[in-house]
């Protein structure tokens, strides 16, 4: 019974310390955020004649050590979609779509200016599965195909981050403070021969002389988003 009531004891004191750390310090943390991409040219963006840009949205875990140093686990969801009118032969119309889940996992460094602003940096692998989808019309002939892809790659990124509600539930013996933060992050990501299977069955339908086109899937992306930590 002693040893049960020192460790609640300790347990309390521990907590209540908790509450009056500095934000920044807190061990862990959960954020959600939206962006976009601007995609970096490629073959296959060129030769569709598609648009360069895509919108995502993530969901984040991040586990801190110390005032400095993390790793971020984050979990996001992006929708790519292009189309074109006359792109192969006179009235015909390209409709695409890359359907992209991907997780990335970035070691992170925190420069700290005081209790409620820091900057940071960091960088780690990505892997994206994307499922893609062809509709193609024309008076030649209609070709509709798919494929799916596992594709690996890796990012830089820097951000900035305030805290801005730094106990948003008052005092007791939990708190959770809220920031805001901006990240800027490039990522290298390419789909080889990303129109593989579309192209073959449009040559076989309306014999054209397409060739396969690599799509870089990864450039640079600006994302905003809300975290809690506790």
């Amino acid at each position: 019974a002693l040893l049960a009531a020192a460790f609640i004891m300790t347990a309390g004191n521990a907590s209540a310390q908790e509450v009056n750390k500095d934000p920044f310090v807190k061990s862990y943390s959960f954020s959600l955020r939206v962006g976009q991409t601007k995609l970096t040219s490629s073959d296959f963006t060129s030769n569709w004649d598609f648009q360069k840009a895509y919108f995502q949205y993530e969901l984040a875990l991040e586990r801190k050590f110390g005032k400095v140093g993390s790793i971020e686990l984050v979990m996001g969801k992006a929708v790519y979609k292009g189309d074109k009118d006359s792109i192969v032969v006179l009235g015909d119309s390209l409709d695409y779509t890359a359907d992209m889940l991907y997780i990335s996992i970035s070691p992170k460094q925190y420069i700290q200016f005081n209790d409620e602003f820091a900057l940071y940096v960091g960088g780690g692998p990505d892997y994206y599965q994307t499922k893609s989808a062809f509709n193609y019309d024309s008076p030649l002939g209609n070709v509709t195909e798919g494929q799916n892809f596992n594709t690996f790659g890796v990012h830089v990124l820097a951000g900035a981050e305030v805290i801005i509600y730094k106990n948003p539930w008052g005092s007791g013996e939990f708190d959770a403070p809220v920031s805001l933060f901006l990240e800027y992050r490039y990522t290298w990501a390419e789909i080889k021969e990303a129109d593989k299977d579309f192209v073959d069955e449009l040559n076989a339908t309306i014999g054209a002389g397409e060739e396969y086109h690599d799509f870089f899937i990864g450039g640079h992306a600006t994302l905003a988003g809300i975290k809690w930590r506790f």
